[in-house]
């Protein structure tokens, strides 16, 4: 993808198609890896990955230093395994949320080094490893959600200039050993979701547990349950299948809204 000066709205397809002149034949390709500095340095406004998308890995500084890039949408049902090295690095506009889909399993050196403006990182219940400074300098983070079981492998420099007096999310069962894993338990904040304390209608013997924070509303407990979200006047905003304990839905504005799981509902204030 590389040699072009890309700019703005990007779409990242499932696949591309080849016209054969000769043969009068066209055939799809699937795009499974965007290519070592791909958009690098390029004046990218938002990235958003393609629903089914089958891409595997993003090249090391695939989108390093495009300081326009604003956001990036992953796809939910991909393919992504693999954050390459300085893939999102220096990445100055990022903001709000990074939030990275299941099947990620490890975000590689650099990986998101320097993206200043990022308020939130989700990590994945698949994420294993976290390499140097692959979520460094990220000087304004406000919260960390990792959904993952056992706490991802990190290098000491993993973290390096981002803060770690601020809240990171894990599963409830979990807790204990992130504080006790080695870089994690730098963190001085580390909890499971706190639960709500409105309108929640629990199952048998079960407790959801729901937290609000800036606009992302995080859900824990709804592991393998639909979870949706709606507006305070029932119009259907995001549903989801919840791959793993804690699932994290971004919330257009402050409003009122209600999750449900299954046949339990809560009521959400968000400022």
């Amino acid at each position: 993808m590389g040699g072009t000066a890309y700019s703005g709205n990007i779409t990242i397809p499932q696949k591309v198609s080849y016209w054969d002149s000769n043969t009068k034949v066209t055939t799809d390709y699937p795009v499974q890896v965007i290519d070592d500095s791909a958009f690098f340095q390029t004046d990218v406004a938002s990235v958003t990955f393609a629903q089914g998308s089958q891409v595997k890995s993003i090249g090391s500084r695939a989108f390093a230093e495009c300081t326009s890039l604003k956001s990036v949408a992953f796809a939910a049902d991909g393919k992504l395994i693999i954050i390459g090295d300085s893939a999102f690095a220096k990445c100055t506009s990022l903001t709000d949320t990074i939030a990275l889909p299941e099947g990620v399993t490890a975000i590689r050196k650099g990986g998101f080094d320097g993206c200043e403006a990022v308020s939130c990182v989700v990590l994945p219940s698949t994420l294993k490893k976290l390499e140097a400074r692959a979520l460094a300098s990220l000087t304004n983070l406000k919260s960390i959600v990792s959904k993952a079981s056992t706490p991802p492998t990190c290098d000491a420099t993993t973290f390096e200039a981002t803060p770690t007096a601020i809240p990171v999310y894990v599963p409830c069962g979990s807790v204990d050993a992130y504080k006790a894993a080695e870089v994690w338990s730098s963190f001085t904040k580390i909890q499971c979701v706190p639960i709500a304390t409105t309108d929640l209608v629990a199952a048998d013997g079960d407790e959801l547990r729901v937290a609000c924070e800036q606009r992302r509303i995080i859900v824990d407990g709804a592991e393998g349950q639909c979870v949706c979200l709606y507006s305070a006047a029932g119009v259907a905003i995001a549903r989801t299948s919840c791959a793993a304990s804690v699932e994290t839905l971004v919330v257009p504005q402050a409003g009122i809204y209600i999750v449900t799981v299954g046949n339990r509902a809560v009521k959400v204030a968000v400022q």
